[in-house]
């Protein structure tokens, strides 16, 4: 659980920082010139990683979001491994389409408000903080609600491996109203 806790901080720390060049002229296009008034960004996080985010239209990249307003990140990497002690492969990348293995990992973020027992159900599903800060109580002010990986072999889409670090949100929950 701690490893999820730190990579999950190191992901989301590599998508703000690839987010700094578009932010820096408080424009959302990207280096093509694209408006991004979609609430989509999509490009490199690093030199073999692609990212593609998707936000709600609430959410405001590097503000104090609302409870309720969310973020989906879907990172793709290549690697010539898949253990867990490299999280897949993240820590073993290889240039973008060379390594033996195509990995995906696809996770929603969202806001929540500070309300201990609503937290303790999302937690109970496997929820867990995304480490950008918490209310006075130890409530997280976000939370990774939805966290999905898949290895396929090579750039083929046959599926070696599929793992869901958040079994879902109780049923009834919905969007947190926290």
């Amino acid at each position: 659980m701690k490893l999820k806790k730190i990579v999950a901080f190191a992901l989301i720390l590599c998508m703000v920082l690839s987010l700094s060049t578009v932010l820096a002229g408080s424009k959302w296009v990207d280096v093509n010139g694209q408006n991004l008034k979609a609430r989509l960004y999509k490009g490199w996080v690093s030199q073999h990683s692609w990212f593609v985010m998707k936000w709600s239209k609430d959410w405001d990249p590097m503000q104090d979001e609302p409870v309720g307003a969310w973020v989906t990140n879907h990172y793709t990497w290549y690697s010539n491994d898949y253990n867990e002690s490299t999280w897949y492969g993240w820590e073993t990348m290889t240039a973008y389409e060379e390594g033996a293995y195509r990995i995906e990992e696809l996770m929603k973020i969202m806001s929540v408000g500070d309300d201990k027992a609503a937290w303790a159900k999302y937690q109970a599903a496997g929820a867990y903080s995304a480490n950008w800060g918490q209310y006075d109580d130890g409530v997280p002010r976000y939370i990774v609600l939805s966290d999905n990986l898949t290895v396929y072999k090579g750039t083929s889409n046959k599926v070696v491996m599929s793992l869901q670090f958040v079994k879902g949100v109780p049923q009834g929950l919905g969007q947190p109203s926290f």
